[in-house]
């Protein structure tokens, strides 16, 4: 049977020969783990050489020199591994662990009985022994592979054989200091473990090196899918967006050209049964053609800001000073004859104050249409077909109130209410664009528009803007 000295030579020489062959395999990869890994197996080589040359060389160097290099190289197994997973310690921690235990052996060696020494660094090698197999079994886990389970196999019975050494000095008559090349059991059976880690523990950290790069790419290319379905999620999103807007678009172009082209039908349709009854009044006709002339020049305003919307430029549409009652007024004479179809009585009530402010008058006359025929399709229906409008001027506002007596608006709905797609009436199918529309165009005038239901009934919609005072001459 093969004596503990020459097993453990042999795996001296294995060690620093298979992490020679190691290194030059590896060499092409720049692998930290792989360099911190034949560090460990030479520095292991040199403290086993150094403890089998002791007769020949200075006991400093035999023992204290030895002891520091086989902790080196253990704890430079334990950096390989805390590598692998990502978690390396800093140079200095190392360095500094092993110049402490230096300092340590040295004190023990000199001060107290060799023993003490002795039982010093079998625990120490047993400790990171057992610390390496933690390591190995973890990696084990993370990269599933067998490699490293074996790793951790070989340490751990190292550890236990180690610490077994250091429980059999401490019960040793104090004379007598056993050494690595003892003839004994346990002596034999850390050299047999020291040969089969030199052997296969480099064999096995080969493997669970090509186990980790192929798990990294495995990782890689998990992410990479992962990044691809992203895109095609955010290509799919993107495209839902636009049509999105799309149908925003078309509904608000929808929504604010059938308004003035209702109107100018409505006047036609008018115009249209008094001359069939065969009685024309010119006085009649000239006004029904001039409100159809006007919801048409409406409307191809309202197209020219749609245009000019669409093109690359920065500069809002401008903003005159206006007198919101001509505003209101305009916008009920487009809906007289709507009004007058459907038996709809509208007070109106402006004040002899002007309601000065700054904006674009054919979107504030968007605004009061779309408020006005809200109120209207909300009593159209009811007994009272009742409106009330009224303005008024106060702290540098100007406000214009539209009340109807219906049946009110639902809370959930006053609630969501100038959101898309989600309207006030109960018996019209529209798309919610109406207000959406009109909230976003007097936020764009730095007004406000509130939705209330009145407390003697129906439902009172509040517009309003800053005020424009006359500027001084």
């Amino acid at each position: 049977m093969i004596d503990s000295l020459t097993a453990f030579l042999l795996a001296a020489l294995l060690f620093a020969v298979l992490s020679l062959m190691l290194a030059l395999i590896t060499a092409g990869q720049r692998n930290v783990a792989v360099a911190w890994w034949c560090m460990g197996s030479v520095f292991a080589a040199l403290g086993i050489v150094l403890v089998g040359v002791h007769p020949w060389i200075p006991r400093w160097l035999s023992f204290t020199t030895a002891s520091a290099s086989l902790v080196a190289g253990y704890l430079f197994w334990a950096q390989s591994l805390r590598s692998v997973q990502g978690r390396p310690w800093a140079l200095r921690r190392i360095v500094g662990s092993i110049v402490l235990f230096a300092l340590c052996y040295g004190m023990l060696y000199s001060e107290f009985q060799p023993k003490m020494s002795a039982m010093a660094v079998r625990a120490s090698l047993g400790f990171l022994s057992l610390f390496i197999a933690l390591q190995a079994w973890r990696l084990s886990h993370a990269l599933t592979s067998h490699n490293a389970t074996a790793i951790g196999v070989c340490y751990g019975i190292m550890g236990l054989g180690l610490w077994a050494q250091t429980l059999s000095i401490a019960f040793r008559h104090a004379d007598h200091v056993p050494n690595l090349f003892d003839d004994t059991w346990y002596a034999n059976g850390i050299a047999l473990v020291a040969l089969v880690i030199a052997v296969g523990g480099h064999l096995c950290f080969a493997g669970m090196v090509l186990d980790a790069s192929k798990h990294e790419r495995l990782r890689a290319a998990r992410e990479q899918a992962a990044a691809e379905e992203t895109a095609r999620l955010e290509a799919l999103l993107q495209l839902h967006d636009r049509q999105t807007r799309m149908v925003l678009v078309s509904g608000s172009l929808a929504h604010e050209l059938s308004q003035p082209l209702s109107a100018a039908l409505l006047q036609a349709q008018v115009a249209q049964r008094h001359l069939r009854s065969g009685v024309v009044q010119h006085g009649l006709m000239v006004e029904l053609l001039e409100r159809m002339l006007v919801g048409l020049q409406r409307t191809s305003a309202i197209l020219d800001r749609i245009r000019s919307a669409t093109q690359a430029s920065d500069q809002p549409h401008a903003h005159q000073r206006l007198d919101l009652r001509t505003v209101v007024r305009t916008s009920s004479d487009m809906l007289q004859a709507y009004w007058a179809s459907l038996g709809v009585r509208v007070k109106v009530s402006m004040g002899g104050v002007p309601l000065m402010c700054n904006g674009d008058e054919v979107a504030l006359s968007q605004v009061l249409m779309n408020l006005l025929r809200n109120a209207t399709q909300a009593v159209e229906r009811g007994e009272q077909r009742l409106l009330h409008v009224h303005g008024r001027a106060e702290a540098n506002q100007v406000h214009v109130v539209v009340r109807d007596h219906g049946a009110g608006v639902a809370d959930e709905v006053l609630e969501g209410w100038g959101a898309p797609f989600i309207s006030t009436r109960k018996h019209y199918a529209g798309l919610g664009l109406g207000l959406a529309i009109s909230l976003a165009i007097v936020r764009q005038h730095r007004g406000s528009l509130s939705l209330r239901n009145h407390p003697a009934g129906g439902t009172e919609a509040v517009l309003s803007l800053p005020g424009a005072p006359e500027v001084p001459a």
